[in-house]
């Protein structure tokens, strides 16, 4: 976002953290001159298939579709899609973004067997380890 307005803003690392979790979603890097014209920019990309079932089930990294359920994955694309809006005002607050993880945490491990530990205050600053399943595959 820095680099594309020069302002650097509270909701900036909102924004960051946004582009993040669209990379954990789709396997993809933020910028990819590789894609296809009009698929370069991450988030310029998803964005507009974030909004329907479908387009979701297109840019989701195949490796998240057999290990996570599908609403789980919706779940933390809706949360994705808010960070990185456009408009700074419509943007939440990081602690409105940790919550809504937790969330999203909290019921993934309710619909799931038993597992050893659950999510506790000291996750909430890596949600990655909160239970989620693993991924396989290097994050570039």
């Amino acid at each position: 976002e820095y680099a594309m307005t020069g302002h650097l803003l509270i909701k900036s690392d909102v924004y960051s953290y946004g582009v993040v979790l669209l990379e954990l979603l789709t396997g993809r890097k933020p910028v990819d001159l590789s894609q296809p014209p009009g698929q370069e920019n991450l988030v310029a990309w998803a964005r507009p298939l974030l909004t329907t079932k479908e387009g979701l089930e297109t840019i989701i990294d195949p490796a998240l579709k057999s290990n996570i359920p599908f609403d789980t994955v919706a779940k933390v694309a809706a949360i994705a899609s808010m960070c990185v809006q456009p408009e700074v005002s419509h943007r939440p607050f990081m602690g409105e973004v940790v919550q809504a993880l937790k969330l999203v945490c909290n019921e993934f491990d309710e619909s799931t067997e038993p597992v050893s530990r659950s999510c506790s205050q000291e996750d909430l600053s890596n949600v990655v380890d909160c239970k989620l399943p693993r991924v396989s595959g290097e994050l570039v």
